[in-house]
């Protein structure tokens, strides 16, 4: 009898120990066990590559080498995880894994956290698109971002990309609405037709110097951002770049050569200088601010030049860049008048907005606030004029 209860209870033990994975944790001289999490499913997604997913969420592939792509961007039904998708929550891809396969994580919208490390050469077309991580370091090693990697991550707020990229495909953060801030690659030539295409609530960027390009629709419908400092390398600016994007003014660089189709079509634009003064602007809307395709802001350019005779062409108030401002003259017409003092009634009224040097312009008294006071000088320099 006394042997029957020996036996039962090392079966029981044995049942124990078998059917729940364990962890026995060694602190001092005492053991501690602790359960440690069970893999629900796994499989390969590389010739030396592996892949768990245990019951916390947590994806892990292994190995060494390129993952593979996955092609049906629609269904998933190649990726070997579809399946558990939903239930994916962190990837944590181990040292020696070179490559991120096109699709690979594509629609894991519960996917919050992402491990990438210094192995990973190379993050494909679609891998991360629609996602729900808020932030995304790219870390250095990595040289290439693919074609919509990261398509319509909508809960992304903020991206670091390692200065070993020196590729970003095309459209890769289109429709990242939450998107906020990026720090970019000082690595990369070009930003890429729609890179960040409707990333509605991108407030300002730092275009690396060396960039030459800003490629089709890079920066269309960034609604939030209201400035951008372009760099001295650049050459061509790419149909609607910067078009419906909340841009007040912008310096364009002696660099470029070629402005292209709606490139700055942007409702609340007030001001933009042309260094170059041979540089090819589109007849077609290069630069506009309003339904009739018109610019009624001020164009600064050199004189005799091609952004003298798109302004004149189009009916835009020009100035040539080095004239002295008059002082009032917030039009840009080269007198102070009645049009003058509505402006600033309406600025006062906080009922328009001016850009700095409609500001600079409208402070009459030089005491860096534009208010009544600059309106009883301005009367006087009208009626002065009259």
């Amino acid at each position: 009898m006394k042997a029957n209860r020996i036996i039962a209870g090392i079966m029981a033990v044995c049942v124990m120990g078998f059917g729940v994975p364990y962890v026995n944790t060694v602190t001092g001289n005492n053991s501690v066990i602790t359960a440690s999490a069970e893999t629900i499913n796994s499989g390969t997604c590389g010739k030396n590559l592996t892949w768990v997913l245990d019951d916390e969420g947590t994806l892990t592939i292994s190995g060494t080498g390129d993952m593979e792509d996955y092609k049906n961007a629609l269904s998933h039904d190649d990726i070997p995880w579809n399946s558990e998708s939903k239930a994916v929550k962190k990837v944590v891809i181990e040292d020696g894994v070179t490559s991120i396969g096109a699709n690979s994580f594509s629609s894991c919208r519960n996917l919050t956290s992402i491990e990438i490390p210094n192995s990973v050469k190379s993050i494909r077309s679609y891998a991360f698109s629609y996602c729900g991580f808020t932030s995304v370091k790219i870390p250095d090693g990595v040289t290439s971002i693919g074609d919509y990697a990261f398509l319509a991550c909508s809960s992304l707020t903020s991206v670091e990309i390692a200065d070993s990229v020196t590729s970003i495909g095309q459209a890769a953060f289109i429709d990242c609405m939450s998107l906020q801030s990026v720090k970019m690659s000082n690595s990369i030539t070009s930003i890429a037709e729609g890179t960040f295409n409707t990333c509605g609530k991108l407030e300002s960027i730092d275009i690396p110097d060396g960039v030459t390009s800003i490629g089709r629709g890079a920066f269309y419908m960034c609604c939030s951002l209201k400035s951008v400092e372009l760099p001295d390398s650049l050459t061509s600016i790419g149909e609607i770049a910067f078009s419906n994007s909340g841009l007040t003014s912008v310096k364009i660089p002696e660099s470029v050569k070629s402005i292209s189709n709606n490139a700055f079509y942007c409702w609340n634009l007030k001001s933009v200088t042309i260094l170059n003064p041979d540089c090819i602007i589109s007849d077609d809307n290069a630069i506009s601010n309003g339904y009739d395709n018109n610019f009624d802001g001020t164009i600064y350019g050199y004189e005799n030049s091609t952004a003298q005779e798109y302004a004149e062409k189009h009916g835009s108030k020009f100035k040539i860049i080095g004239q002295e401002d008059v002082a009032g003259d917030m039009n840009g017409d080269n007198s102070v008048s009645v049009a003058d003092a509505v402006l600033l009634q309406k600025y006062i009224l906080g009922g328009e907005t001016l850009t700095k040097e409609q500001f600079d312009i409208a402070d009459m008294n030089s005491d860096g606030f534009v208010d009544s006071f600059d309106m009883v000088l301005l009367r006087r320099e009208i009626i002065n004029e009259e």
